[in-house]
């Protein structure tokens, strides 16, 4: 059963990178990106009211994390390519900032369910809610074109 979970959630990135690559001649980077990081805010935020509500079953876990994996796939190949195209003749930087930048924030979250408690779902809704905020506030901020 744990391999056909695995599928949708491939699945949902595979679907969010065709789009991506479907919208990239109508819609800048920017748009695109905002576009998939309000789609996993929306999941991030559907799994924590299922963890708040109590609701631990196969469906309420995978639907929104397939919804998760379209917007990663729609947010991931506007964001490396914006940020990357942005600057030209500094590539290599920004290709390493956008790393350190996700490593940095995936370090501090690790540390929450140690902080917050034993309820796991809870927990790690709470962070995904949290890291998908963060990565739409950063889109707001930094200069995609």
């Amino acid at each position: 059963d744990s391999a056909y979970a695995y599928i949708a959630i491939t699945g949902g990135v595979t679907f969010g990178s065709f789009l991506a690559n479907r919208m990239s001649s109508r819609i800048s980077p920017r748009q695109g990106a905002r576009l998939g990081s309000w789609i996993t805010i929306a999941a991030s935020v559907l799994l924590f009211l299922f963890a708040l509500l109590d609701m631990h079953t196969i469906a309420t876990l995978i639907r929104p994390f397939v919804f998760f994996g379209v917007g990663m796939g729609v947010t991931s190949p506007n964001s490396m390519g914006g940020s990357l195209l942005s600057a030209p003749s500094k590539i290599g930087s920004a290709s390493s900032l956008y790393g350190f930048i996700q490593m940095m924030t995936a370090a501090i979250l690790t540390a929450l369910p140690a902080i917050i408690g034993s309820q796991p779902p809870l927990t790690f809704s709470l962070i995904l809610v949290i890291e998908t905020s963060i990565g739409q506030v950063m889109l707001w901020r930094i200069n995609i074109r």
